[in-house]
């Protein structure tokens, strides 16, 4: 199982990321062997910015098991700029349509939805950042999570 979540992540990083400005910036996943994200397990990635004022895309990235119960899955997101500023976004990724069927992209007996927390974001400061990431269901564990990813792609100023 574990091979099967490397080989779908490169496959979607290399999916994701051939239609983009740039190459990510970071593409780093963590995995959850008993597929179950625990409300209380805060994820934290830390990207090193190597620019003053680049414009980056910051997404999430979640694989979900067939099983999965629920048709969203609700976020909670904080970026911390090395300088201490630190910025809160809540956003729920839609992992089913309404009709039931599977948003994203489907591989064997899970799938893989992408939503973008941060469009053409400008970072005035170059060093590391913390982004972390914290479900918001109601459940203590929220099962069928296989996994959780945070990209961070080049963009083209407007």
């Amino acid at each position: 199982m574990k091979i099967k979540l490397l080989i779908l992540t490169a496959f979607l990083s290399a999916g994701f990321c051939s239609c983009r400005p740039g190459q990510p910036l970071m593409d780093e996943t963590v995995s959850f062997p008993n597929h179950a994200w625990n409300r209380f397990r805060v994820l934290s990635f830390h990207p090193e910015l190597p620019k003053e004022d680049g414009c980056y895309d910051v997404k999430v990235r979640i694989v979900v098991s067939d099983d999965f119960a629920f048709s969203e899955v609700p976020i909670h997101t904080v970026l911390k700029s090395p300088d201490g500023q630190v910025n809160v976004m809540r956003k729920v990724v839609g992992v089913r349509k309404a009709d039931g069927s599977h948003e994203g992209t489907v591989f064997g007996d899970s799938w893989t939805v992408e939503k973008t927390i941060y469009s053409q974001r400008k970072f005035s400061q170059k060093g590391t950042y913390t982004f972390e990431v914290q479900q918001m269901t109601q459940y203590y564990d929220l099962n069928g999570i296989e996994a959780v990813s945070c990209v961070i792609l080049p963009t083209k100023a407007s």
